[in-house]
């Protein structure tokens, strides 16, 4: 359940002036926008949009506390071509991002659209395909800054399609300081955790910052490793074991070989989608490549739907040919029907140690 944001808009604003006006003469963009040089600042900014992907591929971006737009800058020099909304909390940030970009001829070229908008709240607004926020959590609002932090990663979070990148203070790494904002690690990276399986929370940037990345599903990271298109069968049959259903749909697009179909299959049977899967696995059941993990499939649908003698059907023919997998579903069907000494008596004819291993864990159970 995402959190409210505690402190009020008026606070955050006053709290964002306190830290930055005293910062508004210095030299450099870095420092006015609160980093201590320009190379710690684009360090960070391109570690960050590193982490979401080749930007090229990237449709669009909101930069959360975009201060003077220099992570558009960088965005552009590494190939993004989608579209762009820089928010902060701060009319003069905005305006110094606009006359920036107004003044600078060609800067903003390639981008499909760009925008600067005055936003007083990191609560609703559009959503893009990827969040970063860089550095926008560091001020003091409140007294409670690991909640401000966990209340901030929640609203950016609900506003990201697929990516959202997020760095904050860490208290343990600093000294107590009256205007930095500074989170206790564990309890954040607890809620990172329980907002997206894939995640990841690290301290790899400046000293005494942490960044968090939640992201939607493991596409994205598998294609960046397994990218030849002879494995997106086996990218999809990852997402599928990590229950990323709709990924799993994404990844095969419109392929139409067998393995492809099966996995659809296998997929609209973790979403609930069982009645049109099991007329896409009963398509399979004789393909020579796919066919006996159709079979299995459909054995364990049937099971699961108690139609219980459909089951034994399929498995009997398989125990027969000496399937380990069938053996030890067949035995769940047994213990299912209460008769555990056939169960146990299937189970342990198991060869394979994998299967034989579950098989165990069953009858112990």
């Amino acid at each position: 359940m995402m959190r409210s944001m505690k402190s009020t808009s008026e606070q955050r604003s006053t709290a964002a002036n306190r830290f930055y006006e005293p910062l508004a003469s210095s030299s450099t963009m870095s420092r006015r926008v609160g980093w201590e040089s320009d190379a710690a600042h684009r360090f960070r900014l391109r570690h960050h949009l590193a982490l979401i992907g080749p930007l090229a591929d990237v449709a669009s971006i909101l930069d959360a506390g975009c201060g003077e737009g220099a992570l558009l800058e960088e965005a552009l020099r590494a190939g993004f071509r989608g579209r762009y909304r820089g928010e902060d909390i701060l009319p003069s940030m905005i305006e110094a991002a606009q006359r920036r970009f107004a003044s600078a001829a060609g800067e903003g070229e390639g981008a499909a659209s760009i925008e600067w908008v005055s936003w007083d709240s990191l609560v609703g607004g559009p959503r893009a395909e990827a969040v970063i926020c860089c550095g926008a959590l560091n001020h003091r609002v409140g007294d409670d800054p690991t909640s401000e932090v966990i209340a901030a990663i929640d609203a950016l979070w609900a506003r990201a399609e697929r990516v959202a990148v997020i760095d904050f203070a860490v208290r343990s790494r600093h000294h107590d300081a009256a205007l930095l904002a500074l989170a206790d690690l564990e309890p954040v990276w607890r809620h990172v955790r329980s907002l997206s399986p894939v995640n990841t929370v690290m301290e790899t940037t400046i000293p005494g910052e942490a960044v968090c990345v939640l992201q939607r599903d493991r596409g994205p990271i598998l294609r960046r490793h397994l990218s030849e298109p002879e494995l997106t069968c086996d990218r999809a049959e990852i997402l599928l074991a990590a229950k990323e259903s709709y990924a799993v749909l994404r990844e095969l697009g419109d392929l139409a070989t067998p393995r492809a179909e099966l996995l659809r299959g296998l997929a609209g049977l973790q979403i609930g989608g069982w009645r049109q899967s099991e007329v896409s696995l009963k398509k399979l059941v004789g393909d020579p490549e796919v066919g006996e993990r159709a079979r299995l499939t459909l054995a364990a649908l049937y099971r699961a739907l108690k139609r219980t003698v459909e089951a034994e059907a399929l498995l009997g023919l398989l125990v027969r040919d000496g399937n380990d997998e069938a053996r030890l579903l067949l035995g769940m069907v047994r213990l299912d029907q209460g008769r555990r000494d056939e169960a146990r008596t299937l189970m342990e004819s198991i060869v394979d140690p994998w299967i034989a291993r579950e098989a165990q864990r069953l009858l112990s159970e």
